[in-house]
């Protein structure tokens, strides 16, 4: 479930929309606003796997904030990103501040899309809890390096 580095800071493993799989491995588990019902996924999960939702507007997070069900909301995207174009609009840095303001620390919230080592200081500034990521890593010819590269961000926060 978790990706230590050599600091000891850890890692969050989530299963992207495939609720089957994150039940069958006993991973954490992710969805969109319109991968299915979050109360199902709870059930089937537990309670020792976190569940996060994907955030694209305030309007979300209102009735998310209603009666929370999510443990991590995931703002997306911030940028336009190639590993997934079914997306609403990005909300840029300005949208993750606002809606991290919206939460007033009752979430946790993570931003996914288009972030890469490059990027990555700037949107942890917005406040977010933490960052997601796939094409940094994944597309990197050197994977580890590009993961401990991200995670030491957070090291000076």
């Amino acid at each position: 479930r978790r990706v230590f580095d050599a600091t000891g800071h850890q890692a969050a493993i989530f299963v992207n929309d495939r609720l089957d799989i994150a039940a069958d491995l006993g991973l954490h588990f992710h969805m969109g606003q319109s991968d299915g019902d979050i109360k199902e996924a709870r059930q089937r999960l537990g309670r020792d796997s976190m569940i996060g939702l994907s955030i694209s507007n305030s309007e979300q997070l209102r009735l998310e904030m209603r009666e929370p069900t999510a443990d991590v909301l995931g703002l997306s995207p911030i940028w336009s990103t190639p590993t997934k174009t079914d997306t609403d609009p990005p909300l840029e840095l300005q949208g993750a501040e606002q809606i991290v303001r919206e939460t007033a620390g009752r979430a946790k919230t993570v931003a996914i899309g288009g972030i890469n080592a490059v990027n990555a200081p700037w949107v942890i500034d917005t406040g977010v809890d933490g960052i997601c990521v796939v094409s940094a890593i994944m597309s990197s010819p050197d994977p580890l390096a590009s993961a401990e590269q991200l995670m030491s961000y957070w090291r000076v926060r």
